[in-house]
């Protein structure tokens, strides 16, 4: 590793609502040089000038036809995000990342993991690790045996109005914390008329874990309720993730908050040097990106099969899903974008410089 070598990166959408933060963070590291900003909105001249960007492109494959950065960040609409990821692969990139939900159709997500475990590239995808404070240190230390087995787990909140598009953050925070897989799923839709379309919606029922266990995924009672993702007890404690982890170790009279050394340390400054800390740490060890794609396909694949579910009426579906054509479809202005859509879903305010 020559930490003296500036990584070349390339942000596509990098004046988008959500691409312009990993273009300030990627401009801020000292590790990297943005070399090229790809955007077609008419703010980006504009952002390529306020972060000292020296080449702008229209599209992805205009700037692989230029030149191959080290690491390209694809922060696209969900539409655009397969043919981006595998044209980078195809083209040499050493580091990928897209954002959520990762496809629309779970055969091209299947594709783009597949594609770039082939090349050998790293593929990162979504935040959902750097939504919980100290979350990899976390997961190791839960893992680790410091509140005992594992006994229940649910998701207090359901899949409340995205099961694939929000919900496959708390869906990566499931598997990454209890480091099990979903086998099989009965799943319901929070309004009876989104049960017979592939439309995204909030979702609950049941998840069939691979240890045996069976995660609740509770109805929706209201709006924003509650902040908890996820919630599990273990034979030694509880824990509570939504914003900063709540830890309860041991029960009854004798329990007590429980603080590990870890939470004390400082978080890396600005909400997306995490993210792309992952990135270039893939970039330095050759291994597979902290929040990979294959977390995001796995939760696309859930997403999938609550919506197959409840076509059903709720009957249990078994995953790995054979039916690779299965899919959801985002929120539309997540899968072509504000510019085409309009920013009214994103605040209403068009995204800005800072």
């Amino acid at each position: 590793m020559d930490n003296a070598y500036k990584l070349k990166v390339a942000v596509a959408g990098g004046a988008g609502a959500w691409g312009r933060h990993y273009l300030r963070a990627f401009s801020e590291h000292p590790r990297c040089e943005v070399v090229a900003l790809v955007d077609q909105s008419d703010r980006t001249e504009r952002f390529a000038e306020h972060y000292d960007v020296p080449q702008v492109f229209d599209t992805v494959g205009d700037l692989l036809s230029d030149q191959t950065p080290d690491i390209v960040a694809n922060i696209l609409p969900v539409e655009a995000a397969r043919g981006a990821i595998v044209a980078c692969a195809e083209a040499g990139a050493k580091v990928v990342c897209c954002e959520k939900p990762i496809a629309v159709e779970l055969s091209d997500a299947d594709q783009m993991v597949q594609l770039c475990r082939d090349k050998g590239v790293p593929f990162g995808c979504g935040t959902a690790y750097y939504e919980v404070p100290h979350f990899v240190k976390l997961i190791d230390w839960v893992h680790d045996g410091n509140l005992g087995e594992l006994i229940s787990v649910s998701i207090p909140g359901g899949l409340l109005v995205e099961a694939s598009g929000g919900g496959c953050v708390v869906l990566t925070v499931l598997r990454a914390i209890t480091g099990l897989e979903v086998d099989w799923v009965e799943g319901l839709t929070e309004h009876a008329r989104d049960s017979q379309n592939d439309e995204d919606c909030g979702c609950y029922g049941w998840l069939g874990l691979s240890n045996g266990l069976v995660c609740t995924v509770v109805k929706p009672r209201f709006a924003n309720w509650p902040r908890c993702k996820v919630y599990l007890e273990y034979t030694d404690g509880h824990l509570w993730l939504g914003g900063e982890p709540v830890i309860i170790g041991r029960k009854g009279p004798a329990s007590d908050p429980v603080v590990p050394k870890f939470m004390h340390e400082p978080l890396p400054q600005g909400s997306f040097r995490g993210p792309i800390e992952r990135l270039i740490s893939a970039y330095d060890t050759g291994e597979e990106a902290v929040c990979s794609g294959h977390d995001y396909r796995q939760a696309l694949e859930i997403a999938c099969a609550l919506k197959i579910s409840a076509k059903q009426g709720g009957a249990r579906v078994i995953l790995p899903l054979q039916d690779r054509s299965a899919r959801v479809l985002p929120a539309l202005w997540r899968r072509k974008g504000g510019d085409v859509t309009g920013w009214v879903h994103l605040g209403g305010m068009e995204p800005d410089v800072v």
